[in-house]
């Protein structure tokens, strides 16, 4: 019989631990809520009359209060038997803060029951100020990127979903060289910090804060130009005149604008370089060397300047031979010939050649849409017909090349007719083709 008592007694007092461990579970339960700071938001709980009382914390709060405030309305969304939601009490914050974090409570006069919420106030990371979109350092250097981060609250999780990437992608070295400081509590500063940089250094920096899945919540891209001198490269040079030479080149500026050119040139059997008598604008990408003397092989060299330096002078790989005598030019009506240009590179030189020695003297022309006028002289033949025909207009002046099945190229400028008596004199080694007849 003792003993039945006393397992009565452990089932009684295991009952009694039960209901205890679940009213405070009951009671103790709290709803989530989050507020963004800066914001208005609001808390809302029903109750059997109007008179429910809201508490933060272990105060109620004071329907005197400008940016707590407190309004009862009825429930339109029960019926008239459901007493217990018979109205809706609502909490409004005004423009939210820091300090509006914690445990609100809504309590009903009649019943004294309550309901419960815990509110977290929160910033979604914004970056508000960072390095210039465009930031230029010469080589050896030093260089700090920064974002400036806004965000609460500030923990542990933030600081791991902080990143610098460079062109798209994370490095290990970018960690290393990164870090992080608490500013306030709503801001913090994320920087990337090398001692010196170098050409591998050029490139974009973007520095990233992921959210909590991962992915990327906001971002900002910065681009490092590290500066270097120029690197010239002699694309073609070709003889167009006795006196004459062409020169195009192209040009890596070292991400600063080139301010100049020097060419220099060497006759052959001379070991010596002369600088050429102009200076060449940094704007020019190829220029009409003259003064040379006839019939004579020249080496030539280039090298560009810009605010880091001189860069190192870029060697043409083969001489070149200046013609014997001028291009001569005669009207139409002279000797035919089958020749036509085949290629881009001698068509340029070619047509700069013609219209600066045949029309204007020694004057140096710009001609625009060259790429489109070239391709115009591509066009396949049309309805059996086999025409060529390119047309250029330089200032208000028209100039016009022309050729049909059985006729030779004519140069046309401002109505009247050029004709190369012998064009293959520029330069004997071009491949030349007539236009063929559609059969």
């Amino acid at each position: 019989m003792a003993l039945l008592f006393r397992r009565m007694s452990m089932l009684s007092n295991i009952i009694l631990i039960y209901i205890f461990l679940c009213t405070i579970f009951v009671h103790g339960y709290k709803k989530q809520e989050w507020a963004e700071i800066g914001r208005n938001f609001s808390l809302e709980c029903t109750t059997e009359d109007e008179k429910a009382t809201w508490m933060f914390g272990n105060k109620t709060i004071d329907e005197k209060n400008t940016r707590l405030k407190v309004q009862t309305m009825p429930n339109v969304n029960v019926g008239e038997t459901n007493r217990t939601h018979a109205f809706v009490s609502k909490l409004f914050l005004a423009d939210v803060n820091i300090s509006d974090a914690g445990n609100y409570t809504c309590k009903h006069a009649a019943t004294n029951e309550s309901t419960e919420f815990n509110v977290q106030t929160y910033l979604p990371s914004k970056i508000v100020e960072s390095t210039a979109d465009k930031i230029r350092r010469k080589i050896g250097q030093d260089v700090v990127l920064f974002c400036l981060v806004e965000v609460y609250p500030q923990n542990a999780t933030i600081h791991k979903n902080l990143k610098w990437l460079k062109d798209g992608s994370a490095f290990p070295f970018m960690d290393t060289f990164s870090s992080t400081a608490k500013l306030n509590e709503t801001h913090l500063n994320f920087t990337l910090e090398f001692t010196e940089v170098y050409k591998k250094e050029n490139g974009t920096y973007k520095c990233v804060v992921y959210d909590s899945a991962g992915t990327e919540g906001t971002s900002k891209e910065i681009n490092l130009f590290v500066m270097e001198v120029p690197q010239v490269s002699i694309e073609f040079a070709k003889a167009v005149g006795a006196s004459k030479i062409f020169l195009n080149w192209t040009v890596n500026d070292g991400n600063d604008p080139v301010q100049k050119y020097f060419i220099s040139f060497s006759q052959q059997g001379t070991p010596t370089y002369t600088y050429y008598k102009d200076i060449i604008n940094g704007n020019n990408t190829s220029y009409i060397l003259e003064s040379f003397l006839p019939n004579t092989t020249y080496s030539l060299r280039i090298l560009g300047k810009n605010s880091i330096g001189d860069g190192a002078p870029n060697q043409y790989p083969v001489g070149i031979t200046t013609l014997s005598f001028d291009p001569i030019f005669i009207h139409q009506g002279g000797n035919d010939w089958e020749h036509s240009v085949d290629d881009n590179k001698q068509y340029i030189f070619l047509y700069r050649a013609l219209l600066d020695t045949g029309t204007f003297g020694n004057t140096d022309l710009c001609i625009n849409s060259m790429a489109s006028a070239i391709e115009s002289l591509k066009r396949k033949p049309n309805e059996g017909k086999c025409k060529l025909e390119m047309e250029f207009e330089v200032s208000d002046k028209k100039f016009q090349l022309t050729s049909a099945v059985g006729r030779p190229f004519v140069l046309t400028v401002l109505g009247h007719s050029l004709l190369k008596h012998s064009l293959v004199r520029l330069e004997s080694s071009i491949s030349m083709q007539r236009c063929q007849h559609d059969m």
